[in-house]
């Protein structure tokens, strides 16, 4: 007889299993106390215990895996399309000016004007529920083609600092899940090439890049930050990332835009994997 008693219906499967895996683990070992048979191979007979009582385990296990990675596959797939009329990276944008003029249209545009999309709150954990709503953050992501998987986010915030304290975090090295990170290259001031590593959770391979990185104050006293991923043998090599275990990732675009509105700082954090 299948019960359901719990709300989630994997719950109610491994439970059901664990049943199972009990009652035939009673039943066999009556079987062979009451010597039923004395024809039954034994060593075939153990490894039929043995997956009985481990099967619970494993869907237990089994699950707790799926569910995560069921979460990001579904999220990675889904399909965005908009026909707003700033689409991705093009030719014009290799050069510096151009690089950080996009940048700077790309975070201040409207949801009319580059397809945004409000990420709605079941995408995110109740702590992270908590810290968003703290800091009244507002969280939008879109696809830079206009028909594809999400690949672009955008993080709008306001906060009371600063705004050279918050300047000065942003260009801080060092963050809770990076492994390493050093810069590789002074090439000039605000310009400069960066080196990361960061943790990834549960078994997925650690990431690392090499991204050149442009910073300063524009005439409008607005602070801009902005990076991109680069090929710098001198700093690390790939081999010398596979070493390490680090699989190279790819930043198309990232950075800060910080600026001062009634005396607290708002900082536009748009990035592009």
């Amino acid at each position: 007889m299948r019960f359901s008693p719990f709300i989630e219906d994997e719950d109610d499967v491994i439970a059901i299993t664990a049943q199972l895996s009990l009652y035939f683990s009673l039943f066999a070992s009556l079987l062979v106390k009451l010597e039923v048979s004395k024809s039954y191979d034994p060593f075939l007979f153990g490894c039929v215990m043995i997956s009985l009582n481990i099967a619970a385990v494993c869907l237990t296990l089994l699950y707790f895996f799926a569910r995560p990675i069921a979460k990001i596959f579904k999220l990675l797939s889904k399909k965005h399309k908009h026909d707003a009329p700033i689409k991705g990276l093009g030719p014009d944008e290799e050069s510096r000016e151009g690089f950080e003029a996009f940048f700077s249209r790309l975070a201040l545009s409207e949801k009319e004007e580059a397809g945004w999309e409000t990420v709605k709150e079941q995408h995110f954990s109740e702590t992270m529920k908590e810290v968003l709503g703290r800091v009244g953050a507002v969280c939008e992501w879109r696809c830079a083609t206009g028909d594809g998987p999400i690949d672009t986010c955008r993080v709008r915030i306001c906060i009371e600092a600063e705004l050279s304290e918050v300047i000065a975090l942003t260009l801080k090295l060092g963050g809770v899940d990076n492994i390493e990170q050093y810069i590789g290259e002074k090439i000039s001031e605000g310009h400069d090439k960066v080196y990361t590593a960061i943790k990834l959770p549960l078994f997925f391979a650690n990431r690392d890049f090499i991204v050149e990185r442009f910073y300063g104050i524009c005439s409008d006293g607005t602070f801009c930050t902005v990076n991109r991923s680069i090929i710098d043998n001198h700093i690390k090599t790939s081999k010398d990332s596979k070493r390490l275990n680090r699989v190279r990732a790819e930043v198309k675009i990232g950075g800060y835009m910080l600026r001062e509105i009634g005396g607290a700082s708002r900082g536009d954090s748009p990035f592009q994997h």
